[in-house]
């Protein structure tokens, strides 16, 4: 099946302050040498109130299955997911993830990575130390 985060949330509304905190991790991310695109792996990742769509690079090969969700969306159960193969953007989805749990109420995930320290989860939580400049509350896989 493959390295998997699942999310879910009822009406997720991408804030002005979410697009800005969202633009502030891919920054942070490119600052560490990762390349952040839209969907496909090219051009520009797309953050915007009404949607969240990106991918790594795919000329690097360093892209996998596209990251999304959308304003106002309601995923139900945990339907909605993203395979990364461990690839650098995987920082990314992490601390996006850890955002959306951090400041939408009722937001939850779970991932097949570990959240123990110097594990999975370790490249996404520094993503989100650096960029908000506080650790992220941890989550039950």
């Amino acid at each position: 099946m493959g390295y998997t985060h699942y999310f879910r949330g009822q009406n997720v509304t991408i804030t002005p302050e979410l697009v800005t905190d969202i633009n502030n991790i891919i920054v942070g991310a490119m600052a560490r040498g990762i390349s952040i695109r839209n969907g496909l792996g090219e051009g520009e990742p797309i953050v915007n109130e009404t949607e969240v769509i990106l991918n790594g690079d795919a000329s690097e090969d360093e892209d996998y299955e596209t990251f999304s969700f959308t304003s106002g969306e309601t995923t139900g159960g945990l339907a909605s997911f993203c395979k990364t193969a461990r690839k650098p953007y995987d920082a990314v989805v992490g601390a996006i993830l850890l955002r959306l749990h951090e400041t939408i109420p009722g937001f939850e995930f779970s991932s097949d990575g570990s959240f123990e320290e110097d594990s999975d989860w370790g490249k996404a939580k520094s993503l989100y130390l650096q960029v908000f400049g506080e650790e992220a509350r941890t989550f039950e896989n």
